[in-house]
């Protein structure tokens, strides 16, 4: 560990290790509640889940290590002259709706929605369902259920999902059973692009000789042409202290065809090497590389700049090639920021209770058009934060150098922005979705466009599509006002240029949440 940091770049990774994955066979439909006796059926499934002890902050590192920064001339391209006249405020939707409610059965939701060629996929930490792109729902059950499979009870948490529209497949993982020693990833792919039909779903519990004593969360979710990568956060069972991360990768081609048992590996991370990594969603269709990136720190006083962190996934994992590589530092000149804020820090209407908007994780990673399009919540101004902010980068692969560096914010600190995720369609166009919180109204969705050709690192005024209708006060054990933790902006797969994004806003009664769609065209 260099120079006093708690993050070191060349902590060594070990190889990575082949683990027994058997792959089972259910069907959506057969599952899900047909009707208001179903859902009742299944009420032993919805059971409110318990509050977990508080974990320990995700370590940050005060500094880089020099040698390994790769951007070393800072931006690829010069910033163009700035515009005549202001750009538009971002359009309204063409298309919004309801997604889900507050059951009560778990805070924060984790909002998370895929959309596929007919379908709306919308896990949520408490219940799942399967929407037409009208709205409609199809059908509906626990999250627990879904996974109500195994020789074990299951009480699943932290569910992301992606549609990979060359295969035309959901990819949906989560975590089950917490603060415990039979913590365990489950991951699941549909058998088509109906994620009403079967599914082949695997459960993978910590293996202790690898990664220790040890429970997994806050798992990520990626796709490459020959690939699927998740992964997830580790943390003691002991004092939930951060221990690490694991990252799975399964041969894609395998899974999709012979889903039994496709063969996966798993790389361990020690501490210093930080997380999350999150893993890119690949939409360049021949790419094979896995990307995934890692914030490192806001503030480097040493160069007056912020860092992300590097990581790809080469080779074959059928083949027993698969390695796991660092790249490096792509670093921000001039930009700055603070990982944490106060634990409640975001205002809202009719209430002096303020919302927690987490940490800087990283929490949306794209490769597209040859770069990586990624974002993160930011704290302003690193000295002292007073306000959030959704920052967004495109960095050139190869070179390292980043094409654009912007920022959803309010200069003034009036209306704060978290929990960003982002999209990049055929157009080179960008839509960040986020939650924007303000004393002047109740949490709400919103979301902010760049279209290729806006000067680089702009959006266009964000678009409050799902405005909240409440105050919003549900504490955890550590006195956290609890939001998020994440969400989902995607592409239409239908036509490659219109996108979809899943948000958070305060819901129709007092101090519950709820999500809401909209299609941006």
């Amino acid at each position: 560990m260099a120079n006093g940091n708690p993050l070191d770049p060349r902590a060594p990774i070990p190889e990575a290790v082949a683990l027994p994955f058997t792959g089972v066979a259910i069907n959506f439909g057969e599952r899900a509640a047909s009707g208001p006796a179903d859902l009742e059926a299944a009420r032993p499934f919805r059971s409110r889940k318990p509050l977990r002890r508080p974990k320990e902050p995700l370590p940050v590192a005060t500094a880089m290590d020099e040698a390994m920064v790769l951007n070393l001339d800072g931006v690829a391209e010069p910033e163009p002259a700035a515009p005549s006249a202001p750009l538009p405020v971002s359009p309204p939707p063409a298309v919004t709706f309801s997604g889900g409610v507050d059951t009560g059965v778990t805070i924060p939701p984790d909002t998370m929605g895929v959309v596929g060629d007919r379908f709306l996929f919308h896990p949520l930490n408490d219940d799942i369902r399967i929407q037409d792109r009208t709205g409609t729902v199809l059908s509906q059950m626990s999250l627990n259920r879904f996974w109500d499979v195994f020789p074990l009870p299951m009480q699943a948490f932290d569910p992301r999902a992606a549609y990979d529209p060359f295969g035309r497949r959901y990819l949906f993982t989560s975590c089950a059973n917490a603060e415990s020693p039979s913590s365990s990833l489950l991951i699941a792919v549909s058998e088509t692009d109906d994620p009403g039909g079967n599914w082949i779903v695997g459960f993978l519990p910590v293996d202790r000789a690898l990664q220790g004593d040890v429970w997994i969360d806050f798992p990520s979710i990626g796709f490459t042409a020959d690939k699927i990568t998740v992964q997830a956060n580790l943390y003691t069972i002991a004092g939930n202290a951060f221990a690490g991360s694991s990252i799975y990768v399964w041969d894609k081609g395998v899974f999709y065809t012979s889903p039994a048992a496709p063969p996966v590996k798993l790389f361990v991370l020690p501490r210093q090497q930080g997380g999350p990594q999150v893993p890119a969603l690949t939409y360049d269709p021949q790419e094979s590389t896995q990307f995934l990136v890692s914030r490192w720190t806001g503030n480097d006083p040493n160069r007056g700049a912020g860092a992300y962190f590097v990581y790809e996934i080469t080779g074959s994992v059928s083949a027993g090639t698969v390695a796991l590589n660092p790249i490096g530092f792509v670093h921000t000149p001039g930009t700055t920021w603070a990982s944490f804020s106060p634990a409640n820090f975001a205002p809202q209407l009719g209430s002096a209770e303020k919302i927690n908007t987490g940490d800087d994780r990283m929490q949306s990673v794209v490769f597209r058009h040859g770069a990586l399009w990624f974002c993160n919540t930011v704290f302003l101004p690193a000295g002292g934060p007073t306000r959030s902010a959704a920052q967004w980068l495109e960095v050139e692969a190869g070179t390292w150098r980043i094409r654009q560096l912007g920022r959803v914010e309010d200069p003034g600190g009036s209306r704060f922005f978290a929990f960003p995720n982002l999209a990049v369609n055929s157009d080179r166009d960008v839509l960040l979705g986020f939650s924007c919180f303000s004393a002047s109204h109740f949490a709400s969705g919103a979301y902010a466009l760049h279209v290729n050709g806006d000067p680089a690192g702009s959006t266009r005024a964000p678009h409050i599509y799902a405005p909240g209708s409440n105050p919003y006060f549900k504490p955890g054990p550590d006195g956290k006002n609890r939001w998020g933790d994440y969400s989902r902006t995607q592409v239409d797969p239908v036509d490659d240029r219109s996108f979809w994004t899943i948000q958070e806003h305060a819901g129709a009664s007092p101090n519950q949440w709820a999500t809401r769609w909209a299609q941006v065209t």
